[in-house]
């Protein structure tokens, strides 16, 4: 998903520039893997029983909190690190906040882990969410968002500092390297409305090139 590229380009450069890192995620086989995506960059993936690849459910979540909890844990006996990188506010925020006497942490807001954007998650973000945020948010060293739209809606949960860091990729991996002898347009997307797939089919009208969605 957006997270997992977000996290690809940045280990990218992570990798350039010599930094170690221990990255927990989990595993699309639904067993315990380890790899290493650089000489100094080892990634975890934990077997949390996930039966569907594109959704969480509630007992999947709380398998890989657990877990990941335990393995950062342990980790962080073993090595002295300058900072823990916790993608989204939870889970992974909650172990940033467990560990914030070992390691300081930042957390990086990416969407559904704010209170508010998800309509499915309405009632948990009222019991649960909106005020767990609050505390995790507040103790981190730093909250990012990957938007000021996305900036905003999470103020209406906490008026703690959250700055702005865009997703970010190589360019040179979407150089033109063949002419297709005419204009073409290609949509890469869930198709939710807050994709707004519907403005760019609008937009189309006053295009002359061929979209595929």
């Amino acid at each position: 998903g957006g997270a997992a590229n977000a996290n690809y380009y940045l280990l990218k450069e992570f990798a350039k520039k010599n930094i170690e890192v221990d990255l927990i995620t989990s595993s699309a086989k639904n067993v315990f893997e380890q790899e290493n995506f650089s000489e100094k960059i080892r990634i975890y993936k934990l077997a949390v029983g996930k039966k569907d690849f594109h959704n969480w459910r509630a007992g999947e979540i709380i398998a890989w909190t657990w877990k990941a909890y335990l393995l950062a844990k342990k980790l962080a006996k073993e090595n002295d690190y300058d900072l823990c990188h916790c993608w989204f506010g939870w889970p992974s925020g909650i172990i940033g906040y467990l560990l914030r006497k070992k390691i300081s942490y930042l957390v990086a807001l990416r969407g559904s882990d704010v209170p508010g954007y998800s309509k499915r998650l309405e009632f948990a973000d009222l019991v649960l969410f909106r005020p767990l945020s609050k505390i995790v948010w507040s103790n981190a060293t730093f909250v990012i968002a990957n938007s000021n739209t996305l900036r905003e809606l999470a103020k209406k949960t906490s008026d703690c500092e959250i700055h702005i860091i865009p997703n970010g990729v190589d360019a040179k991996e979407f150089a033109q390297k063949k002419n297709y002898g005419s204009n073409a347009l290609l949509c890469v997307s869930r198709l939710v409305e807050r994709k707004g797939i519907k403005f760019l089919i609008n937009a189309m009208q006053n295009i002359d090139a061929k979209l595929t969605i």
